[in-house]
């Protein structure tokens, strides 16, 4: 091949070369065009225009269909446009200074929310995330409209405010943990509550808060059904210094994307409110002069033995107790005094009757003692006979000393028996002691004697084929049997 021919080839082959590089180059600018159009941000390409080595404006020489739309101008209108022109005032002069540092020293602008008053929008403030960069000498200028995100960052920051000013001045204690529990907030007024300062808990499990008489309890409330929303419960905490105090706990699982990312709740001091709950339980069944169990409460029990009797070891007695000398106490000292004898014969009764024994008043100076098992009529009258005496000492009444006796019927329960009827032989067995002289112990003992529930009092007193006498006067050791 001639040198001629080697250069003509040559030549063809760079122009060749040089035809593709055009070709891709502006296939490249293509692919440009189209993701600079395609882009949701608006973007602008601008020169700047220099007096000397000053830049006084920057001419816009490029636009994308999203700046146009922000802008509401068309592309013609804002190619050959500058900035000044377009945002005019202090905002404008304070972009071409800002730009002006982008083409000089090539330092890229990336700032977020960036708060302006808009002319697009009548003035009103607008949030904007920025990046400028140099291309070559011109800059390329792109923003992105993050209003409503700012406002929105804004509203959950006032509302997280508000709430932890709530949070922190509530006298409840309003708490956040994590899905195992743990606790990773908790507000000041816990101090108060508890004791424990809130650093102290932070990483602590709230169940080890709960008492161990509560705690499984609680957890298996918590854990139960996974499907509630908001769980309420009450329980005891401990506290840092003293006992426990009862608390209302209300608690609601927080979910993302389906998942239980942790817990949120608030607990309440009851403290006061559980204790008059405890105190009006308590006085429903309970007298409240002496403490013993009430009328009511005392006769459930003995329906409850009643309906069920003890199947082996021995009988149940009914110990039926009326003091004798009650009124002339009233009359002599007053009330008070009376009121001092009933709290010391309530004393007594309970102090000589065994933890299996339930004593109870009836009301006045009536008192009722169910002996859980005897293995017979001489068991429960030795019980009876050591209660007469207890109660036969005296009392000390301020300045004086008065005393009272008693006296005392009993009965047992039969196996065909009621309440009631268990209840008129213990009344019968009273009876016959007040009308024996007071101050003595009868017994009607029901496997010698015939039902006694429809008969009058009198023909009651004519059928009984045994009844057991215990009085002073011929010693409760050694009961006479008639």
């Amino acid at each position: 091949m001639s040198r001629r021919e080697h250069d003509q080839t040559g030549s063809s082959s760079h122009a060749q070369e040089l035809a593709r590089a055009r070709a891709d180059l502006v296939e490249e600018r293509g692919h440009l065009r189209s993701l600079l159009d395609s882009m949701i941000d608006p973007y602008v390409l601008l020169r700047p225009l220099r007096e000397g080595d000053r830049v006084d404006d920057l001419l816009v020489l490029d636009v994308n269909p999203a700046a146009s739309g922000y802008l509401d101008m068309q592309p013609e209108k804002l190619l050959g446009a500058t900035i000044l022109g377009l945002v005019p005032d202090l905002y404008g002069r304070l972009l071409v200074d800002a730009l002006t540092g982008v083409a000089t020293d090539g330092t890229p602008i990336v700032r977020d929310g960036i708060t302006v008053l808009s002319p697009q929008f009548g003035g009103t403030p607008r949030s904007y995330d920025v990046r400028a960069t140099r291309v070559g000498t011109d800059v390329s200028l792109t923003w992105r409209d993050v209003t409503e995100r700012v406002m929105a960052a804004e509203a959950l920051a006032r509302s997280e405010q508000r709430f932890r000013l709530l949070a922190e001045n509530s006298t409840d204690v309003v708490f956040r943990g994590s899905p195992t529990s743990q606790v990773e907030w908790v507000s000041p007024s816990v101090a108060e509550v508890l004791g424990f300062e809130p650093d102290e808990l932070l990483g602590t499990s709230s169940y080890d808060l709960v008492t161990p008489e509560d705690r499984d309890r609680v957890l298996a409330f918590l854990t139960g059904d996974r499907d509630r929303g908001i769980r309420a419960y009450q329980a005891r905490f401990l506290t840092k210094h003293g006992g426990p105090r009862w608390m209302s706990v209300t608690v609601r699982a927080v979910y993302d994307d389906g998942e239980i990312v942790g817990f949120v709740g608030s607990a309440r001091d009851v403290e006061t409110e559980h204790a008059a709950v405890e105190e009006a339980q308590y006085l429903a069944t309970h007298d409240e002069l002496t403490h013993l169990l009430n009328r009511r409460a005392i006769i459930a029990h003995l329906d409850a033995i009643v309906q069920h009797p003890p199947r082996q070891g021995g009988r149940t007695a009914v110990l039926y107790l009326d003091l004798d000398g009650l009124k002339p106490v009233n009359d002599q000292f007053g009330h008070g005094a009376g009121d001092s004898v009933l709290v010391a014969v309530a004393r007594r009764l309970l102090g000589g009757t065994r933890s299996s024994d339930t004593v109870g008043r009836l009301g006045g100076d009536e008192f009722v003692i169910v002996l859980g098992t005897v293995p017979d009529a001489s068991g429960a009258v030795a019980v009876a006979e050591k209660l007469r005496q207890a109660i036969g000492e005296a009392v000390d009444v301020g300045p004086v000393s008065v005393a009272a006796t008693a006296s005392i019927g009993i009965a047992f329960v039969r196996p065909d028996d009621t309440t009631d009827t268990v209840m008129a032989r213990a009344d019968a067995a009273l009876y016959l002691a007040k009308d024996s002289g007071k101050d003595r112990v009868r017994v009607i003992d029901d496997e010698a004697e015939s039902d006694l529930a429809t008969a009058p009092l009198d023909d009651e007193v004519d059928v009984i084929q045994e009844i057991v006498i215990v009085d002073d006067d011929e010693g409760a050791d050694d009961p006479d049997v008639l």
